[in-house]
């Protein structure tokens, strides 16, 4: 599927907006974006949340852990 230059910059914008809402732990915009049925699995063996709930409690627990250390460049 080939997009154009419009819907490219919009898919962007989405993932710019959602992508800095988890590495500065704003757990309200970061949900907002999931889906209910969105299933997380972390880096360890207890990390494996089948909702987005679940997925969201999670991220209130451990996302201020690793916000505002984290910064993208591009490249």
């Amino acid at each position: 599927m080939k997009l154009n230059k419009n819907k490219e910059k919009e898919i962007l914008k989405t993932y710019s907006i959602w992508l800095s809402a988890y590495l500065n732990a704003d757990v309200a915009i970061y949900g907002s974006y999931l889906d209910k049925g969105y299933h997380f699995r972390g880096s360890t063996n207890n990390e494996e949340f089948l909702d987005k709930q679940k997925t969201t409690d999670f991220f209130k627990l451990t996302g201020e852990q690793f916000a505002g250390i984290t910064d993208l460049l591009k490249m």
